[in-house]
């Protein structure tokens, strides 16, 4: 279905969010065969390899969805002008011999500095060398990542003794196909740092695993909400002190060098004060406060009780760990769909109801991008919210109250 996206004879946006949205109900019914027990796991290597040639399928397409791959071309061709990406915003004028026919013009928000961190920029620079100011060369290196992603999903259903059927809670996601493959969002590239750190974390090799999570959160942060449950679940100064101190080194030591000539996080600053969209918490509360600051103040007070409650139940770890990124992306006031991929690349390990259909309910937030490309209108439809929401938090009420399986071995996350 997704591969009618190249053909099919009407305006590209509608077709993409059509074609989003429908294919993602066809994901619920393959989701629903490949967690059923006497379905057998045989076969499973051709499927991955036609949706890897899906994927694959979306090299050098321009990106329909979202403009974010053009900040990424921005990022590499300042770097390649050996200037430090955080110290100009796209059309300073101090930038101007840079500028070209596409770029900054493409740049969403050229007024604002890069928000993107030094991973992701590494990544920009390289994928500009790749193809300058076209999308294949991030798309080429997405498509390698996600080549990764899958093999570690594979060799962690082996390690865990699921079934690999379980990968195509992933692989055949929509959602994830169209906002990497196509979109060239960056994030794809912190989840096989993300799954490979959890695999040799589950291996006994605790150093690497938490140097790779590191290096995922140098990506985007969100496995900050993970490690507090690997810190509570350790036993010793040494390997608690090991959990928190590692990963955070990985995060913020790559930022120094940039900090001497720029503010690093000055445009992270400015997003995490005043961006909102697709927020379910921060939907709800806005009315009430109809303040942003006091709405996000609120969202991340909901998401810290919410939090502390969770990392002391007595849930498999592996739950937790998806049930913390769920609720991070339910109080988030930002909730962008490829956002969604951390916890899609993490629903194999454990296929909570309430995970699975967020990945599929989030295709509506397309109805956004349809509005904003032919209108100009970029805004959240409470009817939308409603229809995306309301199954995920049903669901996700039954998942807190089903008190896990206690009997599957845990060794995800065991040390």
């Amino acid at each position: 279905m997704l591969l009618s996206l190249h053909c099919i004879p009407i305006t590209p946006i509608i077709a993409y969010a059509a074609i989003f949205i429908s294919s993602s109900i066809l994901y619920w019914v393959i989701c629903q065969q490949s967690l059923k027990p006497e379905v057998s796991p045989q076969g499973i290597l051709p499927l991955l390899v036609i949706l890897f040639l899906a994927r694959a399928s979306f090299l050098g397409t321009e990106p329909l969805g979202s403009d974010d791959v053009y900040r990424y071309m921005w990022d590499g061709r300042v770097q390649a002008a050996g200037i430090n990406p955080y110290l100009y915003a796209p059309n300073d004028e101090a930038l101007g011999d840079l500028h070209t026919t596409r770029l900054p013009s493409l740049v969403n928000h050229p007024e604002m500095k890069t928000i993107y961190f030094p991973l992701s920029q590494w990544i920009s620079y390289l994928g500009y060398n790749l193809s300058g100011e076209n999308a294949w060369g991030f798309q080429l290196l997405i498509l390698l990542a996600e080549a990764a992603t899958l093999i570690g999903l594979l060799l962690l259903m082996r390690e865990l003794s699921d079934s690999p059927l379980r990968v195509l809670l992933y692989a055949a996601n929509p959602l994830v196909i169209l906002q990497f493959s196509l979109d060239a969002h960056v994030d794809a590239f912190g989840f096989p740092f993300l799954i490979f750190g959890l695999l040799l974390y589950c291996k006994k090799k605790a150093t690497l695993s938490l140097l790779l999570v590191g290096l995922s959160l140098l990506i985007k942060p969100v496995a900050l909400v993970i490690l507090p449950i690997l810190f509570l679940h350790e036993r010793g100064f040494f390997n608690k002190a090991r959990v928190a101190v590692l990963p955070v080194a990985v995060l913020l030591i790559p930022f120094i060098p940039y900090a001497v000539s720029a503010n690093p996080f000055e445009a992270l600053t400015t997003f995490s004060k005043h961006w909102f969209f697709n927020g379910a918490l921060f939907s709800v509360l806005f009315p009430l406060f109809s303040d942003n600051q006091t709405t996000r103040l609120w969202c991340f007070a909901g998401l810290a009780i919410v939090l502390f409650i969770l990392y002391l139940t007595k849930r498999p770890l592996h739950e937790k760990a998806v049930l913390a990124v769920l609720l991070l992306l339910l109080c988030s006031p930002v909730a962008h769909p490829w956002y969604m991929g951390w916890l899609i690349v993490l629903l194999p390990l454990a296929p909570i109801s309430s995970g699975l259909a967020l990945a599929g309910t989030a295709s509506l937030t397309s109805i956004t991008f349809v509005t904003y490309q032919l209108h100009g209108v970029w805004k959240d439809y409470p009817l939308v919210l409603l229809l995306e929401y309301l199954p995920v938090l049903v669901l996700l009420f039954f998942d807190l109250r089903r008190k896990g399986d206690s009997g599957r071995r845990q060794v995800v996350l065991t040390p």
